[in-house]
């Protein structure tokens, strides 16, 4: 390409960024919102944010007047801009969290109505182990990205236009690539 992304990013103007940016924030909760709670409900919620994102991508391709190899070149430059600003906001929560359960384990806990004797607090490690009873860890906390809303395991490759649309491409088991069409089936490229 040879050309800085910047300047390729300032033709898609800042709208398009300033839209693209929630969508995606949108996205990854609805797709951590399938893999916690899966249902037609929240599946409906990912594909039509989906929808949402390619039309808002296609407008800004309409708009910027280039080429479609070009487009692409633009498009992997915003989308890792986004997902970066995304998974410093994870991290970010990810710290907070971790620091209040650091917090959490340093305070001595009462012990509430068990019966007579005791010193009233908590073992340290009986509470340790509780926490970690309850709490939830994000499936693929060491991924930049959100995981797929769909049954497969394969690894995540990337993304790419394909048909029209933008799709998260993934490795299959023996070794070819596949989108998840609208209706849930494996295209291979």
């Amino acid at each position: 390409m040879g050309q800085d992304h910047s300047i390729h990013i300032e033709r898609c103007s800042r709208d398009f960024q300033r839209e693209f940016h929630p969508l995606m924030l949108k996205k990854n909760t609805a797709v951590r919102a399938v893999w916690n709670r899966p249902n037609s409900q929240t599946k409906m919620d990912v594909l039509e944010l989906n929808r949402e994102i390619h039309d808002l991508i296609n407008g800004c391709w309409w708009r910027s007047g280039e080429n479609y190899v070009e487009f692409e070149y633009l498009f992997d430059a915003v989308i890792d801009d986004v997902e970066d600003k995304i998974y410093q906001m994870e991290e970010a929560v990810d710290a907070m969290r971790e620091r209040e359960r650091a917090q959490a384990l340093q305070a001595p806990q009462r012990s509430s109505g068990h019966g007579g004797g005791g010193s009233g607090y908590q073992n340290h490690q009986s509470y340790h182990q509780h926490q970690h009873l309850h709490y939830h860890e994000a499936p693929f906390p060491d991924r930049h990205r959100a995981p797929p809303a769909h049954s497969t395991r394969d690894p995540f490759v990337g993304t790419r236009m394909a048909g029209g649309k933008l799709h998260d491409i993934y490795e299959g088991p023996r070794g070819g690539h596949y989108y998840i069409n609208s209706l849930g089936d494996k295209r291979y490229i």
